[in-house]
């Protein structure tokens, strides 16, 4: 076989892996979307049509991204190497992401009903977790030892539809006969390949503009949609950027002249010993004429103080009873207009109580935590 004929045969492979990698996902996707359909009574049909579009779009970047180290890894050596095992090498990698594809979706469908989220940042905080509780939990609450099972099987009939694919003959094509129609052959082959791997990188666009990114996929009303938009990889890949982020957020090197600088700069003392009494304030004068012996801060987390409002008392009071005791009585302080310091519960409890608003760290997961008391 010459080089033009294992060219043609590497090119004819890949887009038979191409487009089974790629429905694949999207079946995936929609399995996902008709599991949990009970959260779109009230989507319209044409959200649910515009999520699916999105995530092919998406996956265009996660299919493209193995089939180009497939190409790289696989194909093109097996061009100027006959002996090269391609076709071994091409089902093991493929099997690999089939297999590995069927393991994160099955696993997507309890941990979304836990978090009502694909993937997340929760992946890289359960490491600090204990993990003998972890493994117990999803073995008696969220059937993991069926869904274990259940993916091993299909991965496996997967695999097998896959090498079947593989297997079927592919098409010859003439080589070019003179030296000009090679170069015009291998010109338009480059163009087309670069113009292809440019229209993948961007998600189904030629510029970044137009593009769509993780950060810019929740276009649509409903959270399970947005989520639907993601495909695993995508997921995984939103959790290694964001764990980044925090990764750099969290490790601050300053010099000693830096933080004076800073400390002065947030109405602190830089001359305390410690950075807690550089920002500690103490109150001399007596403000109280008798000091309570216990004080509660209740904290109202996505807009659940609403009941509270005075326009809601048509509802009947017996609702917010004892919450309106809290607000009315006169010796608590209450506000409904208050800026949320974060986008969850933990950055919110981190910003109430350091006064530092979306740190995008996690308290519970620092190791001063973790590793001292």
């Amino acid at each position: 076989m010459s080089r033009w004929s294992r060219s043609i045969h590497a090119i004819q492979q890949e887009i038979k892996a191409f487009l089974f990698m790629t429905a694949l996902i999207m079946l995936f996707r929609l399995l996902f979307i008709a599991c949990y359909s009970y959260q779109l009574e009230s989507t319209p049909a044409k959200e649910i049509i515009s999520a699916i579009w999105l995530g092919f779009r998406i996956s265009l970047k996660t299919v493209g991204f193995m089939t180009l180290l497939s190409i790289l890894v696989i194909s093109i050596p097996h061009v100027f190497r006959p002996t090269w095992p391609a076709e071994k090498l091409r089902n093991i990698w493929y099997g690999f992401l089939i297999v590995l594809s069927t393991f994160l979706f099955c696993g997507r469908i309890p941990f979304y009903y836990i978090f009502q989220s694909g993937y997340n940042i929760m992946l890289i905080n359960g490491v600090y977790d204990d993990i003998g509780a972890t493994i117990a939990t999803a073995i008696h609450e969220y059937h993991a030892v069926p869904i274990f099972i259940s993916a091993a099987l299909i991965s496996a009939l997967l695999c097998l539809l896959f090498s079947r694919l593989m297997a079927i003959s592919t098409q010859s094509f003439s080589p070019p006969e003179s030296k000009k129609q090679w170069r015009l052959t291998i010109g338009i082959g480059t163009l087309l390949f670069f113009t292809i791997a440019i229209f993948f990188r961007f998600g189904g666009a030629f510029t970044y503009k137009r593009s769509i990114h993780w950060e810019s996929a929740a276009r649509t009303s409903s959270n399970l949609l947005n989520e639907a938009i993601l495909d695993d990889m995508q997921a995984l890949y939103r959790v290694k950027s964001i764990a980044t982020r925090i990764n750099k957020i969290s490790n601050i090197k300053l010099n000693p002249s830096e933080i004076d600088e800073r400390i002065v700069a947030l109405g602190g003392n830089p001359t305390a010993p410690t950075i807690d009494e550089a920002f500690t304030k103490t109150i001399e004068s007596t403000r109280l004429t008798s000091q309570p012996t216990a004080i509660y801060v209740i904290l109202g987390e996505s807009y659940g103080a609403w009941p509270l409002l005075d326009e809601y008392d048509d509802l009947g009071q017996y609702i917010t009873l004892y919450g309106k005791r809290w607000v009315t009585s006169p010796h608590s302080i209450a506000t409904t207009s208050a800026l949320a310091p974060s986008s969850g519960t933990i950055g919110a409890v981190n910003g109430l109580l350091t006064g530092l608003t979306d740190t995008r760290m996690y308290p519970n997961y620092e190791s001063v935590t973790y590793h001292d008391t």
